[in-house]
């Protein structure tokens, strides 16, 4: 699908939460000029004692994204 054509198809996207993958979604889009909206309801990140596993696979895409998620948030 061509940027034109998914503009033409959508104005706006919101996204609610921040999770890993909802931000890859959200960096993805706005690669294809959408107005994207990331809607978090957390004030503050604060350790949640719980734990996130990563394949290596999935470590390279976190590492790759970063700089990224870093700069738009």
């Amino acid at each position: 699908m061509s940027k034109k054509s998914l503009r033409a198809m959508v104005e706006k996207v919101a996204i609610i939460g921040a999770l890993p993958g909802k931000l890859a979604a959200a960096i993805t889009l706005s690669n294809f000029d959408l107005n994207v909206q990331v809607y978090e309801k957390v004030q503050d990140f604060r350790p949640a004692g719980t734990g996130l596993g990563l394949t290596p696979n999935g470590l390279n895409f976190l590492e790759a994204i970063a700089p990224r998620i870093i700069a738009v948030s």
